[in-house]
């Protein structure tokens, strides 16, 4: 059992990362204005996948704080491709995902990493959360950076990452099995 001290102290840590990750890379790379736009779909209306800002093809960097308190970043995932869901305690949609997401992250783990990342959310919800859906996979916080950052538009949104960081797609809406095996698949196998 985490201590609330202990929840407490992830909670500031994954905030501050969060910022700072995003800050660092926006301004090094010039591209505030860019990360900062609203972004919108350019695909058919209700086929939940989301092109942002042409964020796909993009190089995505992020870190943030695990549950057991350690720093989590993009650079320790090179070399395989990753899944990054953002989910909350507070959304129905995400948490009818969930178990989809566990089972897909079985099937497929020796090839693709799975993140789970709670978006705006509490510590002790999100963890609840996890330990009702039988969450596997890494977990960590969101402050919304970087749902902004992957140019999420609502709620549960998953962001698609080759084994060479690049963004390949970035889909808001519920996901099933079949749909994020074919994604999977498509983007990253």
């Amino acid at each position: 059992m985490i201590s609330k001290a202990k929840i407490a102290r992830l909670t500031r840590i994954a905030a501050m990362t969060v910022t700072l990750g995003f800050a660092a890379v926006a301004c090094s790379s010039g591209e505030v204005d860019r990360l900062s736009r609203d972004n919108t779909s350019t695909n058919e209306p209700g086929s939940g996948v989301i092109a942002g800002d042409d964020i796909e093809g993009d190089v995505a960097f992020y870190e943030y704080v695990d549950f057991e308190d350690n720093l989590q970043s993009s650079t320790d995932q090179i070399g395989r491709p990753v899944v990054i869901n953002f989910f909350a305690s507070w959304c129905p949609t995400c948490i009818a995902e969930m178990p989809d997401f566990e089972t897909t992250h079985l099937a497929v783990r020796d090839d693709v990493d799975f993140v789970g990342l709670a978006m705006q959310d509490r510590a002790e919800a999100a963890l609840a959360l996890v330990d009702e859906t039988g969450i596997t996979y890494d977990i960590g916080l969101d402050d919304g950076t970087l749902l902004q950052q992957f140019g999420g538009l609502g709620m549960p949104t998953t962001v698609f990452i080759d084994a060479d960081g690049v963004i390949q797609n970035v889909h808001t809406g519920v996901l099933d099995v079949e749909s994020l095996t074919e994604i999977i698949d498509e983007h990253l196998r």
